[in-house]
């Protein structure tokens, strides 16, 4: 599954990622296997092609990788710069040839860049299965992110994501207020990491309680209209990296909690 954010700034592009595989989510009712040597924040190699990253997530077959998906695209490639909007046709393309037949096959992410001669960056979210890419804050900033998302819904919305609120004006007031129209793209870069380290993080918690579909080394790239994609934070994978076998819970413990209305007061989680 992992966790994958985009965060479109003024000045530049941040992409963020973890590593980890759910290789068998459903092995048996209480057991699932990880792999934390994915490549989920990718790039494509020649000069040509430098202004351009992919972040992505998803369930794809047991003998598949993000990264030969990737692969498959680049081959294709010719040796002059394509549109932001030409590329992640292809990466959905690629995707959705592997799709055919399998009803359980998910990418999902973003494929973000510059254009040639343009100063804003521009964002596609592409989903495999679905349409054809979507533009994502064409003129404007904001954050994209997919796979484990509930710890980042819960930051951003300000809400669990299973909840609904349906007064927009209610959605409005709930969600966090971010500076994104003036951040930096350091700031930008920072902020994706954080939501992505939380995410794994506080599935580190969960321990046997549920599966924890988020870990790994986490990497990390900005892009610019000057410099183009440049990692940040990029962990080499280990070849012998071990599949995890992961024993789950057959239960969930009781919790009482208690938030008060006044944010001074003392909130508690209690198990029971």
């Amino acid at each position: 599954m992992s966790i994958a954010v985009c965060v479109k700034g003024p000045g530049g592009i941040a992409l963020a990622a973890d590593s980890r595989r759910t290789i068998h989510p459903y092995k048996s009712e209480n057991l699932y296997e990880t792999w934390d040597a994915d490549q989920k924040l990718i790039s494509f190699n020649g000069e040509a092609h430098r202004w351009v990253g992919i972040a992505e997530s998803g369930a794809c077959a047991p003998q598949d990788t993000s990264a030969s998906i990737i692969s498959e695209v680049e081959a294709g490639l010719p040796p002059h710069r394509l549109t932001i909007r030409e590329y992640a046709q292809r990466v959905h393309e690629a995707a959705a040839r592997r799709a055919e037949g399998s009803a359980e096959y998910l990418l999902h992410g973003s494929v973000a860049g510059f254009d040639v001669g343009e100063t804003e960056g521009r964002v596609f979210l592409v989903e495999v299965p679905g349409p054809a890419p979507i533009e994502f804050a064409a003129g404007t900033v904001g954050i994209a992110y997919t796979g484990a998302r509930e710890f980042v819904d819960r930051l951003l919305r300000g809400y669990d994501p299973r909840l609904i609120v349906e007064d927009p004006e209610l959605r409005n007031h709930l969600a966090t207020p971010l500076a994104l129209k003036t951040m930096t793209v350091e700031e930008c870069v920072a902020l994706a990491i954080f939501l992505v380290q939380t995410s794994v993080v506080m599935q580190a918690f969960f321990g046997p309680l549920a599966r924890q579909v988020s870990g790994g080394p986490l990497d990390a790239a900005t892009i610019t209209a000057a410099e183009g994609l440049r990692f940040v934070q990029h962990t080499a994978r280990d070849p012998e990296c071990p599949v995890v076998e992961r024993g789950l819970a057959n239960a969930w413990p009781a919790v009482v909690t208690s938030a008060p209305v006044d944010l001074h007061r003392v909130a508690t989680y209690k198990v029971v």
